[in-house]
């Protein structure tokens, strides 16, 4: 694998911290937005692909713990379709450890992951039928050429699958919650936020190759309103993962956050029945 940037270390180290818990830290919301798609305006375009042959292969890239492959891998199962065979890569390898365990536990058969860099893949031209890009173009050193490597590792007749956030409920706790321990602090910047809009998405699909009229875009939401999922956030606001958000509270600070968090929590309850999020899901083909 190429050597990795500064940045690109400082995201493998916050990964690594995340990848143990990752579902839970996370709300399971990358899950939960990307099954919605499949299930909702991405079903019968993905069943096609799914059904299309004795032999389909899906690259599930940047795939972190094997978010995308357990949504995929759920949707063929409720949709009585064939199983693909899944290739995971990504380069943190907490995040494959992580998988690799899963695998056995989830009696997958057709799945394997390996640490690989999604800016230079090994794969070759026009292997995959189905590449997914689950809430990690944000996060890619170089997009446009991560996105380059999807579409040249796509079959022709292929499609690639990119999911990003357009509303990133987690910050607008975190935004919440700043605002109450530190009054007048306004909205905190945050790493990739130009890929929450839907025209740069597309037009990064398009910088890569593929062709503006077979882009589509698709909007999904969900509210993470259950205790369960609610503790999750809890614990990621509270724990050790803000990273430089943290370091700037002072003592004081500090001794508030928590229950700033939860009132931030609470107040999203009360007005929207917990906290939202949304996802573009742009489906594209080669």
């Amino acid at each position: 694998m190429p050597d990795l940037t500064d940045r690109d270390r400082k995201f493998q180290l916050y990964f690594t911290l995340l990848a143990p818990q990752y579902a839970h830290l996370t709300s399971n919301t990358t899950y939960d937005l990307l099954l919605q798609a499949f299930n909702g305006p991405l079903k019968q375009r993905l069943s096609g692909v799914l059904s299309s042959s004795d032999s389909v292969t899906v690259h599930d890239n940047a795939s972190g713990p094997g978010t995308a492959t357990s949504a995929l891998l759920d949707f063929c199962h409720s949709a009585d379709l064939p199983t693909p065979t899944v290739y995971a890569t990504d380069y943190t390898e907490a995040m494959i450890d992580a998988l690799q365990r899963l695998i056995p536990a989830r009696g997958w058969t057709k799945v394997a992951a390996r640490v690989a860099d999604s800016q230079s893949l090994d794969f070759g031209e026009a292997t995959f039928d189905l590449g997914i890009v689950n809430f990690s173009i944000a996060n890619f050193n170089d997009a446009a050429l991560a996105m380059r490597e999807l579409h040249r590792t796509i079959k022709p007749g292929g499609t690639a699958i990119v999911a990003n956030w357009e509303t990133f409920g987690f910050a607008t706790v975190l935004n919440t919650a700043m605002n109450k321990v530190r009054p007048g602090a306004g909205p905190l910047p945050a790493a990739g936020q130009e890929f929450m809009q839907e025209d740069v998405l597309v037009q990064t699909l398009v910088g890569a190759g593929f062709e503006r009229d077979k882009v589509a875009v698709h909007l999904t939401a969900i509210v993470v309103g259950d205790a369960e999922r609610l503790a999750g956030m809890t614990d990621f606001m509270t724990g050790p993962y803000l990273g430089p958000v943290a370091a700037t509270l002072s003592e004081d600070e500090k001794k508030e956050w928590p229950a700033a968090v939860a009132k931030s929590i609470e107040e999203a309850k009360a007005a929207d029945g917990g906290v939202v999020c949304k996802a573009w899901v742009l489906a594209a083909s080669k």
